[in-house]
């Protein structure tokens, strides 16, 4: 049962055909339909699966290209490149494989915005909408807040209140274009309100905007992809940002039940030198912030590997750089 979502009702028709003894897959293009957000009636009787579009290591195997334990320079530089496309052109498979990629994610991005967005939750205002749903999109991998929204609309469309802006958020986030990152708190209500993190379902949506290729973003966008498709198969896993009181910002905290694991960077470097200080200082910073826990610390780069110990006033610890294509293919 496909787009089940639109189907009222439809978690009884399936169960009346779980009772008669048929297998059901439902598949649908709404967060609803997450094992929290399903009908009681069908709760311990579901497994569930998030599919997201093709992960490095998939679209590696699209393109016929074998992973193995070693490979030789040649390859090593042929897998960069091959990265370099997926991070431009995503992982859609039909964008993966066929040649006319503009015209099909062009295409993608406007169905998603009417079919998916305006006429699946009735939206009344489309400019406003469209001017949201942009936004989100140009903004990805970057924090938002619903106060840099309503001024950004304010500036091309005119006043709107706080409860449409949060109202048309949730109604995007159900649509799973986009995905909203909680930012850590030990309040739960801080956690669920903005300012979040927003990135995208897939790094090609970014093209139908973007006046540059902003690599770093790109990078980790595609990061956070892996780490929910990890989630995906380890539900004590949870991913966060955090941001501290002197404004120290660690792009991913992964959480594994009460304890803090790992803490991770994203930066489009070649060497250490190329490295902002901030990117391993934060790390630190955040590390004493989670002594008891002591957590992995990881810079994920472009095209530098090593590990190190370093030191920022008082603070040290060993962090470990590896290149985005090989933490990919290992994750």
């Amino acid at each position: 049962m496909d787009e089940v979502q639109n189907l009222k009702n439809w978690e009884s028709v399936v169960r009346s055909l779980l009772n008669r003894g048929y297998r059901v897959f439902v598949t649908g293009s709404s967060s609803k339909l997450l094992s929290k957000e399903i009908a009681t009636q069908l709760r311990g009787r579901t497994l569930n699966y998030l599919l997201l579009p093709f992960s490095f290591k998939e679209f590696l195997k699209a393109r016929k290209f074998k992973i193995k334990r070693y490979f030789s320079e040649s390859e090593v530089s042929k897998i960069k490149k091959m990265l370099r496309e997926y991070l431009h052109w995503g992982g859609f498979p039909e964008v993966v494989l066929k040649e006319n990629k503009n015209r099909i994610v062009r295409e993608y991005f406007e169905l998603m915005f009417y079919k998916d967005f305006i006429d699946r939750h009735k939206i009344k205002s489309i400019e406003t909408a469209r001017v949201i749903y942009e936004y989100l999109i140009q903004n990805f991998a970057n924090e938002i807040s619903i106060t840099k929204i309503q001024n950004f609309i304010q500036k091309t469309k005119g006043i709107k209140t706080k409860t449409t802006i949060y109202n048309y958020l949730d109604k995007i986030s159900d649509t799973m274009v986009v995905f909203f990152l909680d930012r850590l708190e030990s309040s739960v209500y801080k956690r669920k309100t903005y300012p979040k993190k927003i990135y995208l379902c897939d790094v090609s949506l970014s093209n139908i905007l973007s006046l540059s290729e902003n690599f770093g973003n790109r990078m980790e966008n595609v990061v956070f992809l892996e780490l929910l498709r990890n989630v995906n198969s380890n539900p004590l896993m949870n991913i966060y940002y955090l941001k501290t009181s002197q404004n120290r910002e660690v792009e991913f905290v992964i959480k594994e039940r009460d304890k803090i694991k790992q803490l991770i960077n994203v930066t489009y470097a070649n060497d250490f030198d190329s490295i902002r200080r901030n990117e391993w200082a934060n790390l630190l910073h955040a590390k004493e912030l989670f002594k008891k826990d002591n957590p992995e610390l990881i810079i994920i780069t472009w095209d530098y590997e090593d590990v190190k110990e370093l030191s920022w006033f008082g603070k040290k610890g060993k962090i470990k750089f590896i290149p985005l294509w090989k933490w990919l293919i290992k994750t």
